[in-house]
């Protein structure tokens, strides 16, 4: 039966009365006006039809005097047993207590004889409608009750409760999850916002309570972490999540919300942060301990280089000196990072500078131009331009400014979107001259072009009215 087919011509009914010329006339009368219809001359006779599913019945017109035997009442109540169908009483009798007999079954309609065919098929029709509405209200309902039991199943695995809060009476209802949240029992515990606060942490508690009153103000969600105490004594972490309904008066009148243990994902959380607490604490030490072993060097090398009273020696030991102190210099801004991975190019630069113009007194006689931009690159990036950069810095200081009345130095290193250019120019005596007096001048020009070939990057010097170097390469933009 399609219960959406209104027109009822289609039903299929069987009609239970002990009279056969009434039945023979109420069934001809029915069927003249579409429907399909069957007969049994008694309760007993019904029962077996219906039992034996002989017949798809849609409706049932119910005669309540039967004779011998089951009454109408009596038949009804044991079909229903069987089978749910929407039954009609169809009778001559209009004494209360012969009604009343169906009071206590579950029918859709009471006809008295003799009112007519046109009374009988309104009837048969207000039934079905009836029927249809009691189907449809049952199979809400039970959507409903999957639905809730898929609910609460979510929130068991996701340890998700739900609450409300009246907020003109302060009454709270709490799903089954949020109970067992706070492992109370639902049966025995009288949810209400004092309560909720009793289990929330004493140190917690004038927060939660505050920001659960401000919300009232607030349009969109509110999200809250906190501790609670359990019934039991534990300590959880839970997050709630509410919003305020509001009623046309623009008035808070419900609160509504989730509350979510999050006591595993803390205590991961502080895990993690304790161990990486750990590894930074290592890695300091590693490094303060690298930065005294260099400082160690720098200092030996010092010494070094003031016991020789040979100027070729002592300015080999400075070249050395210097070299060592960008890689110092690298890592004191390390220490200074959060991060050991990446490095301020601007502040190791000024560094750098800094540290070799104290190295070479004669620089103080040099007017000094720079123009370092603020950007972070990689640690190993980074010592590679500061090793390049001592080695062109330091053939400046030592020959390029000899004879030179007015000498002036210009330093820039920029970033343009994924390229890194560092550009030293001097007013000196010019590439050709500065190497005829420097005797040894290939090594430290050696290390460059190396260290330029390991950045993937080109390496010029040229003369323009005085010398020109410049470094470029690229980084990954994700550097």
């Amino acid at each position: 039966m399609d219960l959406n087919d209104l027109s009822y011509k289609k039903l299929h009914i069987l009609l239970v009365e002990d009279e056969p010329l009434i039945a023979l006339h109420e069934k001809i009368e029915l069927q003249n006006r579409g429907y399909s219809v069957e007969h049994a001359l008694s309760g007993e006779e019904a029962i077996e039809l219906i039992r034996n599913d002989a017949f798809p019945f849609d409706l049932i017109l119910m005669d309540i005097d039967l004779g011998e035997g089951l009454d109408g009442t009596e038949t009804a109540e044991k079909i229903l047993e069987i089978s749910d169908i929407p039954i009609v009483f169809l009778s001559s009798h209009t004494e209360p207590e012969i009604i009343n007999k169906t009071e206590k079954i579950t029918y859709y309609g009471y006809v008295v004889k003799n009112s007519g065919m046109v009374i009988i098929e309104a009837s048969i029709k207000m039934a079905m409608k009836l029927y249809k509405a009691k189907v449809e209200l049952t199979e809400t309902k039970i959507k409903i009750q999957e639905n809730e039991a898929r609910l609460l199943e979510a929130q068991l695995a996701a340890k998700v409760g739900s609450w409300q809060t009246n907020l003109s009476n302060m009454e709270v209802i709490w799903s089954e999850e949020t109970y067992h949240i706070f492992e109370l029992d639902s049966k025995t515990f009288k949810a209400s916002h004092e309560a909720f606060l009793d289990y929330v942490h004493p140190e917690d508690r004038i927060q939660v309570d505050e920001a659960f009153k401000n919300s009232f103000s607030i349009d969109s969600f509110n999200t809250l972490e906190h501790r609670i105490i359990t019934s039991k004594g534990n300590l959880k972490y839970v997050e709630e999540r509410w919003r305020i309904i509001r009623d046309i008066e623009n008035i808070p009148i419900l609160a509504i919300g989730t509350c979510q243990d999050i006591t595993k994902r803390k205590k991961d959380e502080d895990e993690i942060k304790r161990q990486l607490n750990e590894k930074e604490i290592l890695l300091k030490e590693v490094h303060h301990r690298i930065k005294n072993n260099i400082l160690s060097l720098e200092s030996l090398l010092s010494l070094h280089a003031s016991s020789t009273n040979i100027p070729e020696a002592r300015n080999a030991i400075n070249e050395s000196i210097t070299q060592v102190q960008s890689i110092r210099v690298l890592y004191d801004k390390l220490l200074m990072n959060d991060t050991y991975q990446e490095v301020s190019v601007k502040l190791y630069m000024d560094s750098l500078i800094e540290s070799l113009l104290l190295v070479f007194p004669e620089s103080k006689r040099i007017k000094l131009e720079k123009s370092i931009s603020d950007f972070n690159l990689p640690s190993k990036v980074v010592i590679n331009i500061g090793i390049i950069f001592n080695e062109l810095i330091t053939n400046i200081f030592k020959y390029a400014f000899q004879g030179i009345a007015d000498p002036r130095l210009f330093i820039q290193l920029i970033k343009s979107e994924n390229t890194i250019t560092l550009t030293i120019k001097d007013n000196g005596i010019g590439f050709n001259e500065q190497e005829n007096r420097d005797k040894s001048p290939g090594f430290g020009l050696t290390i460059v072009r190396m260290l330029t070939e390991q950045l993937k990057g080109t390496f010029i010097s040229e003369n323009d009215h005085g010398n020109r170097s410049v470094l470029t390469f690229t980084i990954s933009l994700d550097k």
